[in-house]
């Protein structure tokens, strides 16, 4: 194969791979297309890390520019993304008794019964008594 078709291939690995910036990085470091793509696996599969914690304030920029610059492996990023997003999690406090907005409280409302309702409730009226177990009833 003359090196223009491997430019050539490696070019379109990387518009394939939506990294059309890494062509001329790749042909001018003069890796083979098998190296590119792997390359390319790499810094796709760094892309989807870093697009999983797009909102974790603890992924700086400088460690984007690292974790896409190949200084990391894809288990190194990986970690760090979890790890990032397990520390927000662990600060994340649930507080389910917080009125709402409308001053409400978050939760199921009180249940409120008449007294008629609870008056059927009373031990030995029909809706108190035990099934018998034979026929259900």
């Amino acid at each position: 194969m003359h090196a223009r078709d491997e430019f050539a291939l490696i070019a379109e690995a990387c518009a394939a791979a939506d990294q059309p910036q890494m062509t001329a990085i790749l042909i001018r470091e003069g890796v083979t297309l098998a190296e590119a793509r792997e390359r390319l696996d790499i810094v796709s599969a760094v892309n989807a890390l870093l697009a999983f914690g797009h909102d974790c304030p603890k992924l700086t920029t400088e460690f984007r520019e690292t974790a896409l610059s190949g200084r990391m492996t894809v288990q190194q990023v990986r970690v760090a993304v979890l790890d990032a997003m397990a520390d927000i999690d662990a600060e994340t406090v649930v507080d389910n008794k917080r009125p709402t907005s409308s001053g409400e409280p978050c939760g199921p409302a009180p249940m409120k019964r008449d007294a008629a309702e609870r008056s059927d409730k009373k031990p030995g009226s029909k809706s108190c008594t035990k099934l018998d177990e034979t026929t259900g009833r």
